[in-house]
């Protein structure tokens, strides 16, 4: 009766008989990339941009950037050990590899092309979510509204493209044959709004810091399940 337990086991068994299999439960989806977007997004931000969760936000595909740019960036963050106002100062980054001891104090052509597509890849990868910094980042340190931090995250979403990039996966995933993870993708993205309108509505006079925005949300996210 229970399940969970052998679940991984029918859908491996009838599979591999190549018998059609349709299972009706409900299942958290803690790690789908819409789910990690809104939780990264809003976590680089109340943590001061550190290096965890602003690659977590870029590795989900529904940043318009390629991955091979995300992991070059990644390396040269790594590199030079870059998080907090070096993401958002607006202050071009500068810093280069010295391939041998004898080599001059200004950075020869190799490293300035180097730095500038750094930079360029940069601009790009982190553009809407300087926008969302610049508009949450007072609640950091005071209290806002929640439906103020609410639409923030939703105007961010909206920018990136996200809806359109969910439909177009479920598109994809049910040309493919896969309904289930068709269903999969606009259910999450439903939950997602519904979990934002709902925190707008039901809380409309409270004023939460980030952080404190942050574990409302964690909540909300693990509640939700797709069926």
């Amino acid at each position: 009766r229970d399940l969970e337990a052998y679940h991984d086991l029918l859908v491996s068994a009838f599979a591999e008989h190549g018998i059609p299999l349709f299972v009706d439960r409900r299942r958290p989806v803690p790690h789908h990339p819409l789910v990690e977007l809104v939780r990264a997004a809003v976590e680089t931000v109340a943590a001061d941009w550190p290096y965890e969760p602003v690659f977590r936000y870029l590795k989900t595909d529904l940043v318009p950037v390629p991955r091979g740019a995300v992991d070059r960036l990644e390396n040269y963050v790594l590199a030079f050990g870059i998080r907090g106002r070096r993401w958002y100062d607006g202050s071009p980054w500068r810093w280069w590899r010295r391939f041998a001891l004898e080599e001059d104090e200004e950075p020869g052509e190799r490293q300035e092309e180097e730095i500038r597509a750094v930079n360029r890849i940069r601009d790009e990868a982190v553009r809407h979510l300087l926008a969302f910094h610049h508009r949450v980042a007072a609640a950091r340190h005071r209290p806002r509204p929640v439906p103020e931090l609410s639409a923030a995250l939703y105007a961010l979403l909206e920018e990136l493209g996200v809806p359109e990039r969910i439909q177009r996966w479920s598109e994809e995933a049910e040309a493919a044959g896969d309904l289930d993870r068709a269903q999969e993708h606009l259910q999450v993205w439903n939950g997602i709004v519904e979990l934002l309108d709902q925190t707008a509505e039901s809380l409309p006079d409270l004023e939460l810091t980030l952080a404190e925005y942050l574990r409302v949300l964690e909540a909300g996210l693990e509640g939700l399940r797709v069926g």
